[in-house]
């Protein structure tokens, strides 16, 4: 205990990525704030949504706002202590996207 009372705060996690292997998302394809594609809270890697720059390729597009099902592998990034994740500390993300199609 310090001299304050209070138990010792944990030192913060360094930054890292946990493969949690292949996934079948179900859920409606939405945009993030930040315009990344995002389904049942997994983010799409930006390479499989992205043609050039920060246009969304037409097959992605089509799909906006739609319900779907999307197969690949799946990362979760643990956030060191200057990144923003919110309150659960990570950020799930579809690394390598198979297959994604229209419920």
């Amino acid at each position: 205990m310090n001299h304050f009372g209070l138990e010792p705060l944990e030192p913060p996690r360094e930054a890292r990525d946990e493969p949690l292997g292949e996934r079948t998302l179900k859920g409606k394809l939405v945009i993030t704030k930040g315009n990344r594609a995002m389904v049942d809270g997994v983010l799409l890697a930006n390479a499989y949504v992205y043609a050039e720059g920060k246009t969304w390729k037409p097959e992605v597009e089509a799909l906006k706002n739609r319900r779907v099902v999307v197969t690949g592998d799946v990362v979760r990034h643990w956030c060191g202590p200057h990144e923003q994740c919110l309150e659960t500390g990570y950020i799930d993300t579809m690394v390598e996207v198979r297959e994604i199609k229209a419920r």
